[in-house]
């Protein structure tokens, strides 16, 4: 078990490096600001984890009853920061390309800040209430979380997060539909203007017609070039749409592997008695990695090509 610990320590410092990366990346170029602050999210809540580590010979018996009930809340408020963010996203995308919305809506950017800023505020303060009513918060084997009753740790992240990823998957798949029916057209257009630029390019009557040979071999170039966008269009519309997919599958995964333990628990009625690593310190670990393949390898590659 302590090796595995540690391995899941190092796991969580090398996602720490991804997602910082990857925020540092968005927040320099000015664009994706939600996926921005998702990615500083994941790197607080994986930094918060990781300070653990300094108890990592026992953490359950060492740690200070003060820091563990500051850890727990603040894992609280990181959860909750990132899951709205997200959801902020997936909205985002839903409006541009189901609502045909614009990008630089006004409207809309104060309405995900206000959500952003407000919401986590507001749900952190009830569960520290709650949690610290009920003596909630416990040290698990490598971080300090609520533990017991599944009501207040469902007030937490894991109820919470789950309903805003399923909220987040539904606009995430609306939009995703929108971007293939989007393709299906790239494809249709590029199919019927190859074929004009190949009847075009096939001469008809007196082909020894200087003037007329070199009229449709401009003409058959723009329409190459014409082809060339629209292909590009394609590729970036593609690439566009499996970040999407990614992104909505990763996300779901991520927190129902925080939530669904949490979730059967509350159901069954029963206690949480794990002793042992949780799918959520998995969960929490593998994160900012999984943020980093969807939008942190993408941008390296075009570096590449």
């Amino acid at each position: 078990m302590a090796d595995l610990i540690i391995i899941v320590y190092i796991i969580i410092f090398i996602s720490i490096i991804c997602s910082s990366y990857v925020a540092i990346k968005l927040f320099k170029n000015k664009i994706n600001y939600l996926i921005g602050i998702l990615s500083v999210a994941t790197a607080l809540i994986e930094l918060v984890v990781l300070s653990s580590v300094i108890w990592i010979n026992d953490f359950e018996k060492l740690v200070p009853r003060k820091f563990c009930i500051f850890q727990g809340i603040a894992l609280q408020y990181c959860a909750y920061l990132q899951i709205i963010s997200a959801l902020c996203f997936s909205i985002h995308l839903y409006q541009l390309l189901v609502r045909q919305k614009e990008r630089n809506s006004q409207t809309l950017h104060k309405a995900y800040i206000f959500a952003i800023v407000i919401i986590p505020i507001i749900m952190t303060i009830i569960v520290s209430i709650e949690s610290i009513q009920y003596d909630a918060i416990q040290p698990f084997k490598i971080a300090c979380d609520i533990k017991n009753p599944q009501w207040v740790k469902l007030i937490g992240y894991p109820g919470f997060n789950l309903i805003g990823t399923i909220i987040g998957a539904y606009f995430s798949i609306r939009a995703v539909f929108k971007v293939f029916r989007h393709l299906d057209q790239f494809k249709s257009q590029m199919t019927d203007t190859s074929k004009i630029a190949a009847n075009k390019s096939k001469p008809t009557g007196d082909v020894n017609e200087e003037g007329v040979t070199n009229e449709i071999a401009e003409e058959t170039g723009v329409k190459k070039d014409f082809i060339r966008k629209i292909r590009k269009s394609y590729n970036m519309t593609k690439a566009a749409a499996i970040r999407m997919v990614l992104f909505s599958f990763g996300l779901t995964l991520i927190n129902t592997l925080a939530s669904v333990h949490t979730v059967l628990l509350f159901i069954k009625g029963g206690e949480d008695k794990t002793t042992g690593l949780r799918t959520a310190d998995f969960a929490v670990a593998f994160t900012g990695i999984i943020i980093y393949v969807i939008f942190g390898l993408p941008s390296l590659f075009r570096k590449r090509s």
